[in-house]
């Protein structure tokens, strides 16, 4: 594959100028960051062509007066400084002016909703209401109606915003055509290429083969490299070859020697090998070099919680999250020693803190609701239970073991509390699981006797307006989207596990009342959740 050095450049400097005046930070530093490392030869060859054209072409605008500039430039501002509602008050009226301020006033709506629904989610686990999302949804649907009257004016900008937006709405495959467009109208806008990549769920892996090509050429061109040495490193160690990862590793820093990354990953390789003390002396090497990053003094408290002494890995735990406070490893590797020492609401802090800084383990919620079951604190456990299942459900590398977890407790929690359709909706999904398939069918057996001691009772009619579904011990139809056999009317074929269909009583006492019987059998099985 050949290409121009003064294209690239070109291209560089065109993806700068645009970000910046967009206010597209994120790629307006990558894109800098490459011109600053671009060889010189493809600076030269790409100045000598501008003096040989000196005719670009510049995009095309309409004049503005003043007062629309100025009014631009202020919503510019106002989005550097993150007050994107203020921004979208003043870029309203001129958004349609040109391309780039209705591109900047949908980029404002767009950073204002994302931002608000962000800190909102991260909040939802103290309380049950869901986040409105109406604002994405007007959004989207007034882009989709600006797109169906004005399709030109989609260029690759608006169509990025357009996949943000569906993006966020979970619209995936809308999305991915979004990004497609926006990249077909202009292949040098990296932000909709990088935007692709989270479109894929299932990415290309364990290409061995071609990273074994790709490093031995790298190795044959730049074999005294510190880099390269760590990627040859990088890839004996992924064979299995530790020995001979370190080899390259000790070559590396022998080239490099302050790096303290590579020390970082010399002390990796010993701990695969066993050899703890080599170990611990490479994660103190790391510190040396660079005592502000993390990754030296986390190394440290792995080593120290595998040797379990939890009091030392607590301290350099600590110690690494000061160097990276916004990481959820650190939060959540606190949150477990905190758990061994016993310091339960130390423990709960760290791993709910973990959860709103955006959860990269996905295992933060789950630490926090064992937590708070092992505190008999039930009524916390069964909302982050929730939590959990509504933010992992669609997740496929999520760990079905504590998908069946979940289920479960939070199908003998609303047992407990008399609320049967919650119990049954849940123990249902317990059959999909084959460590929770008995429990699911204890649970299921527990509500419909419940339901025939209810039936039971002759001396109060039934509420005409209350009424029970009815739960059944297989799963009929296991579609995601299903509302677990729950949904049933008079005319619903009932299993032999109930053998008629039954409807609550209410009490005739207070109004609104459940009156539940059951038998003493039935609450030693419903305790101990």
């Amino acid at each position: 594959m050949s290409f121009s050095g003064a294209v690239v450049i070109r291209d560089l400097q065109w993806l700068n100028s645009e970000c910046e005046r967009r206010c597209i930070f994120d790629t307006l530093k990558w894109s800098s960051e490459l011109l600053f490392y671009a060889p010189k030869e493809w600076h030269k060859a790409f100045s000598e062509e501008e003096e040989q054209n000196n005719n670009l072409p510049p995009e095309s605008s309409k004049l503005q007066d003043n007062n629309i500039r100025c009014r631009a430039n202020f919503g510019r501002s106002l989005l550097i400084n993150e007050e994107h509602y203020r921004a979208v008050f003043f870029l309203e009226p001129i958004k349609d002016e040109s391309n780039f301020d209705r591109f900047m006033y949908y980029w404002a709506r767009y950073l204002a909703y994302e931002k608000n629904r962000l800190e909102s989610e991260s909040e939802a686990i103290d309380r049950r209401c869901e986040y409105d999302n109406s604002e994405m949804d007007t959004l989207h649907a007034d882009l989709c109606d600006l797109g169906a009257k004005n399709p030109d004016y989609f260029d690759a900008f608006l169509l990025y915003v357009l996949g943000k937006v569906r993006m966020s709405l979970k619209l995936v495959e809308k999305a991915e055509e979004a990004f497609v467009a926006s990249v077909l109208s202009n292949r040098a806008f990296w932000p909709s290429w990088q935007e692709l990549v989270h479109c894929i769920s299932t990415p290309d892996k364990g290409l061995r083969s071609e990273l074994a090509n790709l490093t031995h050429s790298f190795y044959k061109t730049h074999k005294f490299s510190w880099e390269v040495c760590c990627a040859v490193a990088n890839y004996y160690s992924l064979r299995g070859d530790h020995e001979k990862s370190v080899v390259f590793l000790v070559r590396s820093l022998k080239l490099n020697p302050n790096n303290s990354s590579v020390w970082t990953l010399i002390g990796h390789e010993f701990m695969e090998q066993k050899n703890n003390s080599a170990a611990c002396l490479s994660y103190r090497k790391a510190i040396q070099s660079d005592p502000k990053d993390y990754r030296g003094w986390y190394g440290l408290g792995q080593l120290y919680d595998i040797l379990k002494m939890p009091s030392y890995s607590l301290y350099y735990y600590q110690q690494a999250h000061k160097c990276k406070s916004d990481d959820s490893r650190m939060l959540v590797a606190l949150g477990e020693v905190y758990t061994r020492l016993h310091h339960t609401s130390d423990a709960q802090k760290c791993l709910l803190k973990a959860f709103k800084v955006g959860d990269v383990e996905g295992t933060a919620l789950m630490l926090l609701g064992r937590l708070y079951e092992k505190g008999k604190d039930n009524d916390q456990a069964s909302i982050v239970y929730e939590k959990y299942l509504e933010t992992y459900c669609d997740d496929l590398m999520s760990d079905l073991d504590n998908m069946a977890h979940c289920c479960c407790f939070l199908a003998k929690y609303f047992l407990s509390k008399n609320d049967l359709n919650a119990a049954g909706s849940y123990a249902q999904r317990c059959l999909q699981y084959e460590s929770s398939k008995e429990e699911g069918r204890r649970v299921l057996r527990q509500i419909n006797q419940a339901l025939n001691r209810l039936a039971n009772s002759k001396d109060h009619p039934a509420a005409p307006s209350q009424t029970i579904a009815v739960v059944t011990s297989t799963p009929a139809d296991q579609n995601t989207n299903a509302d677990y056999g729950m949904q049933v009317n008079d005319a619903t074929p009932i299993t032999p596990i109930l053998s008629q269909q039954l409807n609550v009583r209410t009490v005739g006492g207070e109004e609104g009342e459940t009156e539940m019987a059951i038998s003493s059998d039935e609450e030693e099985d419903s305790e101990g959740y």
